[in-house]
């Protein structure tokens, strides 16, 4: 990473990972002489977020909500980095209107991202939860279960993470068709192709790596859970919004898929989601990132951010 002079001016991070990493404390310190970190690790509210950022030219922020309410509470805020991919909690228009320069760089997770959907799916199709329960009860219950290799893969949405996912799984010999908005047919091979999202709800495994958007949000519903079958399994590694909740609570209950495996939830930390009472649902909180290669990614691509952040609309 490109190291410039000190610059005197407050730059305060949001990201609780960002903040306790050293490595990447030490690398802002180097371009920056006056840092806010969130060393206490908080999750912030409304008026958490709008003190912490008070008096901030610059910022790094993770998962925060950014409106233009906010915005027009924080006058001397001129530059907004993002630490990770997703961008569904921030109003562009607002951006905009403000004037606020914006950093961020896509795909920089997307091995992290991939690879926990891959151990989801492994984690699903033997029931490695369920044999680790059991071990721990001292009860000897081997299950039967199902090889990823001999099994068809369906990927929503074939950006940085679906195509990362489609390498990995490839090689195991698994059949892979992904759907996309975009077309994308010029990446079909001999084990990949793309098909209809009705096409690809028809495999033994989906895995869901799209954004969530106006056009995405409660993308996998009733109708959708309605192509797969009883013994299929589903994974979201992407943003809670995409999958409804409630209809995935009731094809799960109802046993019309064998199991699913989430890493978000549309409310986090999901409380009261009655999901989590279900044996062949696999949670994690949120984690797809969190690994210590992408962390550090993620860091050093935000900290560039802050230089070369580009105008919105």
């Amino acid at each position: 990473m490109d190291l410039s002079p000190e610059i005197d001016e407050l730059v305060a991070v949001t990201s609780r990972s960002f903040s306790k990493d050293p490595y990447l404390r030490a690398c802002l310190l180097k371009r920056f002489t006056n840092v806010r970190f969130n060393s206490e690790g908080r999750r912030f509210g409304r008026q958490g977020l709008l003190e912490f950022l008070s008096g901030a030219r610059r910022a790094i922020i993770a998962l925060d909500k950014i409106d233009l309410e906010l915005l027009e509470a924080l006058p001397t805020l001129r530059i907004i980095s993002k630490y990770g991919v997703g961008t569904d909690a921030i109003d562009f228009s607002a951006l905009k209107e403000r004037q606020i320069l914006f950093g961020w760089q896509p795909g920089v997770n997307r091995q992290s991202v991939a690879e926990l959907a891959l151990g989801m799916m492994l984690a699903l199709a033997r029931e490695i939860p369920q044999h680790t329960s059991a071990m721990q009860r001292k009860l000897w219950q081997p299950r039967t279960g199902v090889q990823l290799g001999s099994s068809s893969v369906g990927i929503v949405g074939f950006g940085n993470v679906g195509q990362e996912l489609a390498r990995i799984v490839g090689p195991l010999g698994s059949k892979i068709l992904f759907h996309d908005i975009i077309d994308l047919s010029h990446l079909n091979a001999d084990n990949c192709r793309q098909a209809t999202l009705d096409e690809v709800l028809k495999c033994r495994f989906v895995s869901i790596h799209v954004p969530l958007n106006a056009g995405s949000k409660n993308l996998i519903a009733k109708r959708e859970f309605g192509f797969m079958s009883s013994d299929s399994y589903l994974v979201n590694t992407s943003r809670g919004g995409v999958v409804d909740e409630e209809a995935l609570f009731d094809t799960l209950q109802a046993g019309r898929i064998a199991g699913a495996a989430s890493d978000v939830f549309a409310t986090e930390p999901p409380t009261d989601s009655r999901l989590l009472t279900l044996p062949h649902f696999i949670s994690t909180p949120h984690v797809g990132g969190s690994t210590r290669t992408s962390i550090r990614l993620m860091g050093e691509a935000a900290i560039d951010g802050l230089f070369k952040a580009f105008a919105v609309g």
